[in-house]
């Protein structure tokens, strides 16, 4: 990695971001750029980036949930073997109708176990 990174640096014209939120910013910045980006943060961060179709499907929480859009990230919401009352609110919530409705909100599919 310490190899690929090296070379990347060394490209003329090549844009390294430190961060999520300065990689969205060059992306909104920089005409006719391409890079990545979670559908959770452009639409929690109301980010002018087009996300874009990949074989013709949109990235969208129902083509997910179709399993038509295939480009995706599994998080897991994980807690130790005595989690604190307030972890276990937490997660509770999470669980409930309100979390599901937060999650789906910023582009995340909540899949219940």
């Amino acid at each position: 990695m310490c190899d690929a990174i090296t070379a990347a640096l060394a490209r003329k014209g090549l844009r390294m971001a430190d961060t999520d939120q300065d990689n969205a910013d060059a992306l909104e910045q920089l005409p006719g750029s391409l890079g990545t980006a979670t559908l959770t943060q452009i639409m929690t961060e109301n980010r002018a980036i087009r996300a874009l179709a990949l074989d013709g499907v949109a990235p969208a929480l129902q083509s997910l949930a179709a399993g038509r859009y295939h480009y995706f990230k599994t998080l897991h919401l994980v807690t130790g073997r005595n989690p604190s009352p307030l972890a276990r609110d937490f997660v509770a919530y999470i669980r409930s109708p309100a979390g599901q409705a937060v999650l789906a909100g910023s582009g995340n599919l909540a899949i219940q176990e």
